[in-house]
């Protein structure tokens, strides 16, 4: 892994925040090689959350920075959870101009995607000001 010389305690704050932001925003672009290093995280994750009882609300609780994604997880992710077979896929795109990294884009699988592309775009458009 990329990572090794990094401390645990920045790779496990950098993990628990991009697993927040991917049950958050179902989406993200990242790095291929923090991608590769959150797919078995967020998979292992997201098999747990499938059971949907008290012991599994208290580890999301512990792993995940933000409420809503823990409301998120139990409301919407779980019942859809045991249909699918591959929870994350990650995409690689072009590299980075700067510095040549790869980046990635990792996204939970389509069947449990609760944001429609529709959705997205009409909450980018809501946000903005009428003249």
């Amino acid at each position: 892994m990329a990572r090794q010389n990094q401390k645990n305690s920045y790779l496990n704050h950098l993990s628990r925040n991009l697993l927040t932001s991917l049950i958050l925003f179902e989406t993200i672009e990242t790095t291929l090689a923090k991608a590769k290093m959150l797919k078995p995280i967020a998979e292992k994750f997201l098999s747990t959350i499938a059971l949907s009882n008290l012991i599994t609300r208290r580890y999301a609780k512990k792993i995940l920075f933000d409420e809503k994604a823990i409301k998120k997880c139990f409301e919407l992710l779980s019942p859809k959870i045991a249909k699918s077979k591959r929870l994350v896929h990650i995409y690689r795109l072009r590299s980075r101009k700067g510095d040549g990294a790869q980046k990635a884009i990792i996204t939970l699988s389509d069947e449990l995607k609760t944001i429609k592309p529709d959705e997205k775009i009409k909450q980018t458009k809501s946000g903005e000001k009428d003249n």
